[in-house]
Protein backbone atom coordinates (compact mmCIF):
# COMPACT_ATOMS: atom_id res chain seq x y z
CA UNK A 1 0.00 0.00 0.00
CA UNK A 2 1.45 3.45 -0.90
CA UNK A 3 2.13 6.16 1.99
CA UNK A 4 -0.01 9.08 1.86
CA UNK A 5 0.92 12.20 0.61
CA UNK A 6 -0.14 14.10 3.29
CA UNK A 7 2.12 16.51 5.10
CA UNK A 8 2.06 16.60 9.17
CA UNK A 9 3.69 19.27 11.41
CA UNK A 10 4.06 17.86 15.13
CA UNK A 11 4.76 20.31 17.32
CA UNK A 12 5.72 19.62 21.46
CA UNK A 13 5.97 22.24 24.22
CA UNK A 14 8.85 21.81 26.98
CA UNK A 15 8.04 21.59 30.15
CA UNK A 16 8.06 24.70 32.99
CA UNK A 17 11.07 24.80 35.49
CA UNK A 18 9.23 25.43 38.22
CA UNK A 19 6.63 22.40 37.53
CA UNK A 20 9.64 20.21 37.15
CA UNK A 21 11.73 21.15 39.84
CA UNK A 22 8.10 20.73 42.45
CA UNK A 23 9.23 16.86 42.07
CA UNK A 24 11.98 15.64 44.74
CA UNK A 25 12.73 12.26 43.21
CA UNK A 26 14.90 12.67 40.20
CA UNK A 27 13.02 10.13 38.02
CA UNK A 28 9.52 12.10 38.73
CA UNK A 29 11.58 15.45 37.44
CA UNK A 30 12.10 13.79 34.10
CA UNK A 31 9.13 12.21 33.60
CA UNK A 32 7.52 15.58 33.65
CA UNK A 33 10.27 17.38 31.66
CA UNK A 34 9.94 15.71 28.29
CA UNK A 35 6.19 14.56 28.82
CA UNK A 36 4.82 16.84 25.95
CA UNK A 37 7.36 15.16 23.52
CA UNK A 38 6.76 11.77 24.51
CA UNK A 39 3.26 11.96 23.70
CA UNK A 40 4.39 13.65 20.27
CA UNK A 41 6.30 10.90 19.48
CA UNK A 42 3.54 8.75 20.36
CA UNK A 43 1.18 10.45 17.80
CA UNK A 44 4.18 9.70 15.13
CA UNK A 45 3.87 6.28 15.97
CA UNK A 46 0.25 6.42 15.49
CA UNK A 47 0.94 8.04 11.75
CA UNK A 48 3.91 5.64 10.22
CA UNK A 49 2.45 2.81 11.87
CA UNK A 50 -1.52 2.76 11.81
CA UNK A 51 -2.12 5.46 9.77
CA UNK A 52 0.11 4.84 6.64
CA UNK A 53 1.93 8.25 6.45
CA UNK A 54 5.08 8.91 5.26
CA UNK A 55 7.84 9.70 7.51
CA UNK A 56 9.65 11.85 5.28
CA UNK A 57 6.71 14.32 5.23
CA UNK A 58 6.37 14.01 8.98
CA UNK A 59 8.13 17.16 9.83
CA UNK A 60 8.31 17.84 14.13
CA UNK A 61 9.62 21.17 16.10
CA UNK A 62 10.23 20.06 20.31
CA UNK A 63 9.58 23.34 22.22
CA UNK A 64 13.87 23.81 23.47
CA UNK A 65 14.98 24.14 19.99
CA UNK A 66 16.52 26.48 18.09
CA UNK A 67 14.72 28.84 15.64
CA UNK A 68 11.50 30.45 15.21
CA UNK A 69 8.31 27.78 15.16
CA UNK A 70 6.42 30.27 13.01
CA UNK A 71 9.78 30.51 10.38
CA UNK A 72 9.08 26.69 10.69
CA UNK A 73 5.89 26.32 10.20
CA UNK A 74 6.10 29.16 7.16
CA UNK A 75 8.27 26.26 5.27
CA UNK A 76 6.85 23.57 6.31
CA UNK A 77 3.34 25.29 4.64
CA UNK A 78 5.88 26.05 1.39
CA UNK A 79 7.25 22.48 1.07
CA UNK A 80 3.51 20.94 1.35
CA UNK A 81 1.91 23.22 -1.44
CA UNK A 82 5.12 22.33 -3.81
CA UNK A 83 5.46 18.76 -3.26
CA UNK A 84 1.72 18.06 -2.13
CA UNK A 85 -0.54 20.90 -3.39
CA UNK A 86 -4.05 19.19 -3.59
CA UNK A 87 -3.86 17.82 -0.20
CA UNK A 88 -4.43 19.64 3.34
CA UNK A 89 -1.89 19.76 5.93
CA UNK A 90 -1.98 18.54 9.42
CA UNK A 91 -0.39 20.61 12.59
CA UNK A 92 -0.49 19.01 16.05
CA UNK A 93 0.45 20.79 19.01
CA UNK A 94 0.60 19.64 22.61
CA UNK A 95 1.96 21.83 25.44
CA UNK A 96 1.12 25.08 27.08
CA UNK A 97 -1.19 27.28 26.25
CA UNK A 98 -3.01 30.53 27.67
CA UNK A 99 -5.86 32.81 26.25
CA UNK A 100 -5.22 33.63 22.68
CA UNK A 101 -1.88 32.29 22.90
CA UNK A 102 0.48 28.95 23.00
CA UNK A 103 3.60 28.47 24.35
CA UNK A 104 6.21 25.95 22.79
CA UNK A 105 8.63 27.40 24.63
CA UNK A 106 9.47 28.35 28.25
CA UNK A 107 11.77 31.19 27.65
CA UNK A 108 12.31 33.18 23.57
CA UNK A 109 11.29 33.69 20.52
CA UNK A 110 8.31 30.64 21.04
CA UNK A 111 7.59 31.24 24.64
CA UNK A 112 4.16 33.19 23.52
CA UNK A 113 2.80 32.62 20.16
CA UNK A 114 -0.67 34.40 19.26
CA UNK A 115 -3.04 31.94 17.41
CA UNK A 116 -4.01 34.63 14.74
CA UNK A 117 0.11 34.72 13.68
CA UNK A 118 -0.73 30.71 13.01
CA UNK A 119 -3.54 31.48 11.62
CA UNK A 120 -2.03 33.85 9.02
CA UNK A 121 0.59 31.58 7.83
CA UNK A 122 -2.43 28.78 7.02
CA UNK A 123 -3.79 31.58 5.41
CA UNK A 124 -7.27 31.15 2.85
CA UNK A 125 -5.54 29.29 0.42
CA UNK A 126 -4.15 26.12 2.76
CA UNK A 127 -6.79 23.21 3.69
CA UNK A 128 -5.16 22.30 7.31
CA UNK A 129 -6.47 20.27 10.23
CA UNK A 130 -5.28 21.82 13.57
CA UNK A 131 -5.41 19.71 16.49
CA UNK A 132 -4.47 21.83 19.45
CA UNK A 133 -4.14 19.90 22.67
CA UNK A 134 -3.32 22.32 25.53
CA UNK A 135 -4.93 24.51 28.61
CA UNK A 136 -7.80 27.45 26.77
CA UNK A 137 -7.20 25.40 23.48
CA UNK A 138 -10.57 27.02 22.87
CA UNK A 139 -9.61 30.23 22.85
CA UNK A 140 -8.26 29.69 19.07
CA UNK A 141 -11.09 29.06 17.66
CA UNK A 142 -13.16 32.41 17.87
CA UNK A 143 -9.26 34.11 16.33
CA UNK A 144 -9.20 31.55 13.23
CA UNK A 145 -12.72 32.17 12.32
CA UNK A 146 -12.88 35.59 12.64
CA UNK A 147 -9.76 35.57 10.60
CA UNK A 148 -11.79 33.68 8.06
CA UNK A 149 -9.42 30.66 7.82
CA UNK A 150 -11.62 28.13 9.13
CA UNK A 151 -13.71 28.23 6.34
CA UNK A 152 -10.84 26.19 4.46
CA UNK A 153 -9.92 23.89 7.36
CA UNK A 154 -10.69 22.33 10.25
CA UNK A 155 -10.12 23.11 14.23
CA UNK A 156 -10.56 20.42 17.23
CA UNK A 157 -9.13 21.81 20.46
CA UNK A 158 -8.93 19.42 23.46
CA UNK A 159 -11.32 21.79 25.86
CA UNK A 160 -12.98 25.51 25.96
CA UNK A 161 -11.80 29.00 25.58
CA UNK A 162 -11.73 28.45 29.47
CA UNK A 163 -10.82 25.22 30.48
CA UNK A 164 -7.61 23.79 32.14
CA UNK A 165 -6.90 20.55 30.10
CA UNK A 166 -5.80 17.02 31.36
CA UNK A 167 -3.93 16.93 27.80
CA UNK A 168 -2.87 12.96 28.39
CA UNK A 169 -7.15 12.54 28.75
CA UNK A 170 -7.69 14.19 25.38
CA UNK A 171 -4.82 12.29 23.90
CA UNK A 172 -6.39 8.93 24.82
CA UNK A 173 -9.58 9.69 23.56
CA UNK A 174 -8.26 11.33 20.29
CA UNK A 175 -6.60 8.58 19.24
CA UNK A 176 -9.21 5.99 20.19
CA UNK A 177 -11.59 7.97 17.90
CA UNK A 178 -9.58 8.20 15.12
CA UNK A 179 -8.65 4.23 15.59
CA UNK A 180 -12.49 4.09 15.13
CA UNK A 181 -12.55 6.11 12.04
CA UNK A 182 -15.37 8.00 13.46
CA UNK A 183 -15.56 12.07 13.82
CA UNK A 184 -14.33 13.71 17.04
CA UNK A 185 -17.65 15.02 18.27
CA UNK A 186 -17.60 13.90 22.28
CA UNK A 187 -19.42 16.97 24.28
CA UNK A 188 -17.03 16.01 27.46
CA UNK A 189 -14.01 13.49 27.94
CA UNK A 190 -13.23 13.09 31.64
CA UNK A 191 -11.46 10.67 33.95
CA UNK A 192 -11.61 9.55 37.73
CA UNK A 193 -9.63 9.73 40.95
CA UNK A 194 -8.32 6.48 39.15
CA UNK A 195 -6.89 7.79 35.92
CA UNK A 196 -4.92 11.00 36.59
CA UNK A 197 -1.78 11.43 34.76
CA UNK A 198 -0.41 10.79 30.89
CA UNK A 199 1.37 7.89 31.55
CA UNK A 200 -1.60 5.96 33.44
CA UNK A 201 -3.90 7.06 30.47
CA UNK A 202 -1.97 5.42 28.09
CA UNK A 203 -1.59 2.00 29.25
CA UNK A 204 -2.84 1.94 33.43
CA UNK A 205 0.05 1.04 34.27
CA UNK A 206 0.64 2.09 38.52
CA UNK A 207 4.81 2.44 38.90
CA UNK A 208 6.19 3.94 41.72
CA UNK A 209 7.20 7.12 40.42
CA UNK A 210 3.29 7.75 38.38
CA UNK A 211 2.12 7.26 42.06
CA UNK A 212 4.27 9.02 43.55
CA UNK A 213 3.62 11.96 41.08
CA UNK A 214 0.04 11.27 41.50
CA UNK A 215 0.47 12.02 45.51
CA UNK A 216 2.41 15.57 45.12
CA UNK A 217 0.34 16.59 42.75
CA UNK A 218 -3.01 15.91 44.95
CA UNK A 219 -0.78 17.37 47.80
CA UNK A 220 0.25 20.59 45.68
CA UNK A 221 -3.31 21.43 44.93
CA UNK A 222 -4.46 20.94 48.47
CA UNK A 223 -1.83 23.72 49.37
CA UNK A 224 -2.29 25.91 46.96
CA UNK A 225 -5.50 25.39 45.51
CA UNK A 226 -4.08 25.52 42.00
CA UNK A 227 -5.68 23.59 39.07
CA UNK A 228 -4.29 20.25 39.48
CA UNK A 229 -7.20 19.34 41.94
CA UNK A 230 -9.08 18.65 38.79
CA UNK A 231 -6.95 16.07 38.27
CA UNK A 232 -8.78 14.23 40.78
CA UNK A 233 -11.76 14.03 38.89
CA UNK A 234 -12.16 16.24 35.90
CA UNK A 235 -13.69 16.85 33.09
CA UNK A 236 -13.15 19.09 30.17
CA UNK A 237 -15.13 19.50 26.81
CA UNK A 238 -13.31 19.58 23.63
CA UNK A 239 -14.52 21.83 20.46
CA UNK A 240 -14.59 21.92 16.79
CA UNK A 241 -15.00 24.09 13.95
CA UNK A 242 -15.01 24.40 10.40
CA UNK A 243 -14.61 21.32 8.16
CA UNK A 244 -14.97 17.48 9.03
CA UNK A 245 -11.13 16.37 7.87
CA UNK A 246 -10.86 14.03 10.58
CA UNK A 247 -10.63 11.20 7.85
CA UNK A 248 -6.99 12.35 7.44
CA UNK A 249 -6.11 11.15 10.42
CA UNK A 250 -8.17 7.23 9.95
CA UNK A 251 -6.00 4.21 10.24
CA UNK A 252 -5.58 2.61 6.56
Amino acid sequence: MATRDTYALLIAGDETPDLIESFELRKAQEYFKNRHLRAIQRVQDYLIKEANYNPERIWSFFGGDDGSLLEKTEDFLKEAKIKAPENPVIIMYYGHGNIGTFSPAYTGKNREIAYGSLAQLCGHETKFLFVNNSCFSGSAIPIFTKLGVVKNGSIITSGSAEELCCSGLFLYNFLKTMRSKKIFTPEKIETHKEVNSDDLIENDNKTKMVLFIEKRLIEKAKASGDWYEMQKIHTQHPQRAGLDLDHLLFPQ
